[in-house]
């Protein structure tokens, strides 16, 4: 058994407002409430949310839209994605200088943070490497026992790199019946200059 509880409190951390939800409420279903609260009960005009990618979703933002609250929150990578395909962020102003574009009335910061740049290539090497290891005993099976089908083991091994968020970045060929992984030298090229950093 389990409850959630919405805490409101002033900026020296004292509580002005508890709400106690049903335990199976996700945070984001309980931000028009808290707004509520602030409308009604302390009598709040004007407010600035803030909240992660899991709390401002897309019924947080038409809640706090509706009120006439603004809100700051960071994009998920689909959000980035599609915004950088639609062209109203370009990827050059992806820098370690803080740059901001507005665009139908929202404002995007935007921001390349090396050290996470550098974490994000860290767990790709560390997944490259398992993927190597993957591949080298997949073949040793196969010299090893005949009956084995290079060609399911391929299969098998392309599920992997697409569970680990790797394909694009590396083909895995059958040459004979041995595998051979291939790194897609561009693609990881412009993986590294991916933005890591927006609201």
């Amino acid at each position: 058994m389990q409850i959630v509880i919405g805490l409101l409190a002033d900026e020296e951390g004292e509580p002005l407002a508890v709400r106690v939800f049903a335990g199976n409420r996700n945070d984001p279903t309980t931000v028009v409430e808290q707004i509520q609260i602030l409308q009604k009960q302390f009598q709040v005009e004007e407010l600035v949310f803030v909240g992660d990618r899991g709390m401002v979703k897309s019924k947080g933002k038409e809640a706090l839209t509706a009120a006439g609250m603004r809100y700051i929150t960071a994009l998920t990578d689909p959000q980035i994605r599609g915004l950088l395909g639609q062209g109203i962020l370009p990827l050059s102003l992806f820098r370690e200088q803080v740059c901001e574009v507005q665009a139908d009335r929202v404002c995007y910061i935007l921001r390349k943070n090396p050290a996470e740049a550098e974490r994000e290539q860290h767990r790709w090497e560390d997944k490259l490497a398992k993927l190597e290891a993957q591949v080298a005993a997949r073949n040793q099976q196969v010299r090893e026992h005949p009956r084995c089908q290079p060609e399911a083991g391929r299969r098998a091994l392309e599920a992997w790199t697409g569970r680990h968020k790797l394909t694009g970045l590396v083909v895995i060929k059958l040459e004979g019946t041995q595998l051979k992984l291939q790194r897609n030298e561009e693609a990881i090229r412009g993986r590294w200059s991916w933005p890591v950093a927006m609201w």
